[in-house]
C-alpha cells in the first residue's frame, strides 16, 4: 500500500474492514445460539435465525467500526491538546500540569463498626504523580472530584490527611504508613519536574447505592494561578 494513502478514508478500506469484522462475528461465538436453534427447529425457522444472525452481525460490526474510530479520534485529540498546552507553556513562561496514574488507586466503602451492611460513606485513594512540564513553578491548591457511579462532583474537596483507619466491607485498613503526595493539602512543583509518586486520599464521599465492579472518577487539579489538569481514574475496591 502507498504510504501516502495510509490512514486515509476510502470506500474500499471501509468495505474490507466491515466485511472482515462481520464475517468473524457470524462465524464465531455469535453463531452458536443460532446454530443450536436451527438444529432444534424446522428449516423455515433455520432460515429466519440465520437472517437474524446476519442482521445482528451487521449491527455489531458497524458499532465496532464506529467505536474504534471514535476511540482513536478522542485519543488523538487528547494528545494534540497536551502537545499544544506544552508548547504554549514553554513560549509564555507558565506551568503545564500533567497527572500520571498508577495501579494502586482504590476505594473503600466505609461501613458501620457494628453492622458492615450499613454504609456510612466512601473513601477514595488515588495513586498518582504530577508533572510540571512548563517553565514556571506551580502550587496546586484546589481539588475537584467527579464520581461517575454517583454522578456527583465534589468541588474544592480537601485531601483526607487525618482519617487513617478504614472500616470497609471486607476488612479494616490502616493507611497511616502509605506515602501521600501532600502533607498540608498543597502540592508544590518546580519547573520541569515530577513529584514523587504518592496517594491522594479523599473522604467523606457518598457511597454508591449499588456497585459490582470498579469505581470511575475524574480528578481536576487547579493551581494558585488558575492552571489546571484533569485525569480519569478506575479504582478497585479494597
Amino acid at each position: 500500500m502507498d504510504e501516502s494513502n495510509a490512514g486515509k478514508p476510502s470506500l474500499m478500506e471501509f468495505i474490507r474492514r466491515f466485511v472482515g469484522d462481520w464475517a468473524s462475528l457470524i462465524s464465531g461465538g455469535l453463531s452458536v445460539p443460532f446454530a443450536i436453534l436451527s438444529v432444534l427447529s424446522n428449516s423455515r425457522y433455520a432460515k429466519v435465525s440465520f437472517a437474524v444472525l446476519a442482521v445482528v452481525g451487521i449491527l455489531i460490526a458497524s458499532y465496532r467500526l464506529w467505536a474504534g474510530e471514535r476511540e482513536r479520534l478522542l485519543s488523538g485529540q487528547q494528545a494534540l491538546t497536551e502537545a499544544l498546552r506544552e508548547a504554549i507553556a514553554k513560549n509564555q513562561r507558565q506551568p503545564c500540569l500533567r497527572v500520571h496514574t498508577y495501579e494502586g488507586s482504590c476505594f473503600t466503602l466505609i461501613t458501620n463498626t457494628m453492622n458492615r451492611n450499613q454504609l456510612e460513606g466512601m473513601h477514595v485513594n488515588l495513586d498518582l504523580a504530577i508533572e510540571n512540564c512548563g517553565n514556571k513553578g506551580s502550587t496546586i491548591s484546589r481539588y475537584d472530584l467527579y464520581v461517575s457511579e454517583t454522578d456527583k462532583t465534589y468541588e474544592k474537596i480537601r485531601p483526607n490527611l487525618v482519617y487513617i483507619n478504614l472500616q470497609g466491607r471486607y476488612c479494616v485498613r490502616d493507611i497511616s504508613n502509605e506515602p501521600k503526595i501532600t502533607k498540608d493539602g498543597l502540592i508544590r512543583l518546580e519547573p520541569e519536574t515530577v513529584s514523587p509518586r504518592g496517594f491522594l486520599p479523599f473522604f467523606p464521599l457518598d457511597a454508591p447505592t449499588r456497585i459490582s465492579g470498579p469505581l470511575h472518577c475524574r480528578l481536576t487539579l487547579t493551581d494558585t494561578d488558575g492552571h489546571l489538569a484533569s485525569q480519569d481514574f478506575q479504582l478497585r475496591e479494597v
